[in-house]
């Protein structure tokens, strides 16, 4: 049993060096990584209470070998970062929400929306959206039309992209990169957005790559609610629906990456790669986007497993903050507020000269 235990560990730790364009079961594993993780530990704990003290040694070694990988799924930082400050540094608020086009599906909410209430209320600097409905006439809504005359006020310089990206700023921008455009028929790998826009800072020009990568639609799949084929089907069949799907989405995302990762190696300066992933700490598309030169706002200064993604019983921390150059996150929190199927988090960096 703990032989099993730690080579199950090993496996959701590191699946996520696997392509998964070359075999995408591995990537699979790593969503499970939280769960096998714990009972990990669990089988290490019953093992020492039979004083099985070899499969302890084994468990304890796969835990020792995978800490790496176990630090950012599970960071402990019971404090916020107190990093070395001069006069000179500025502070820089950051917001990524994944808003469910503000949960106004059927237009009836009278009260104000909760997702557009706690943007406003953090006062970020910069606010990235995905899935910020274009189409929709908020202005006809009384949930919403309040609070966009406000944030209008709040953010002077905002803008949409494709089909659902968004930016509100206290500063100005302009689009810099298309990543994932890579003909002129304006075709993607996918069902991915990614774009880049710099960001006129006091002192210096930020690069923010804002991301929604492939969905995965296991949601939607297992609730049987939009994909026809998982009606009427047996458990065992939905299952491997779910697996056929995933897998497919893991590619894409791969392909993606690759993209993305390719425009983030031609810019040298500050950056910040802000969005919804669809992928987590331990996968591929996250190992490629990091490489050896960003750094993880929520892995260096949040606590805890910290998921972003909250619908169908899926619970996977899959936004993130990305960042390089002259700054450092001093806090990174992820906060269970909006009306959405993912959690908003929010990251505050120091920017040294």
């Amino acid at each position: 049993m703990g032989v099993l235990a730690a080579l199950a560990l090993l496996v959701a730790s590191y699946g996520g060096h696997v392509d998964p364009r070359v075999w995408a079961l591995p990537s699979l594993a790593t969503l499970g990584l939280p769960a096998v993780a714990a009972v990990a530990l669990a089988v290490a704990l019953l093992m020492a209470a039979l004083r099985q003290w070899r499969a302890v040694i084994v468990i304890g070694a796969a835990i020792l070998v995978c800490w790496p990988c176990l630090q950012l799924v599970f960071p402990l930082h019971l404090s916020e970062s107190a990093t070395s400050e001069s006069a000179t540094d500025r502070t820089l608020r950051v917001l990524t929400f994944n808003v469910m086009n503000w949960g106004l599906y059927d237009g009836t909410q009278e009260e104000e929306n909760p997702s557009m209430r706690f943007i406003l209320e953090q006062d970020a600097d910069i606010v990235v959206m995905q899935e910020a409905m274009q189409t929709a006439d908020y202005y006809t809504l009384p949930s919403m039309r309040t609070m966009l005359n406000t944030l209008k006020r709040k953010y002077p310089y905002r803008t949409t992209a494709r089909t659902d990206l968004a930016i509100l700023s206290k500063y100005p921008f302009s689009k810099a990169d298309d990543p994932l455009y890579y003909d002129k028929e304006w075709q993607y790998y996918g069902n991915g957005h990614a774009m880049a826009w710099d960001f006129t800072l006091p002192d210096r020009v930020l690069r923010v790559f804002v991301t929604h990568l492939q969905s995965f639609g296991l949601s939607q799949t297992l609730n049987d609610d939009i994909y026809k084929e998982a009606r009427d089907i047996d458990e065992k069949q939905k299952a491997k629906t779910a697996v056929r799907k995933s897998c497919a989405a893991f590619k894409q995302r791969a392909k993606q990456a690759a993209l993305l990762r390719s425009a983030i190696d031609k810019w040298d300066g500050d950056m910040l790669l802000v969005g919804d992933l669809n992928d987590t700490p331990a996968s591929y598309t996250y190992r490629t986007l990091r490489g050896e030169d960003l750094g993880d706002a929520y892995a260096e200064t949040g606590t805890g497993y910290g998921w972003t993604y909250n619908s169908a019983r899926l619970y996977f921390r899959i936004d993130h903050i990305l960042y390089r150059g002259a700054m450092r996150p001093t806090m990174c929190r992820r906060y269970k507020a909006g009306d959405s199927d993912h959690y908003p988090l929010v990251a505050e960096f120091k920017l040294a000269e």
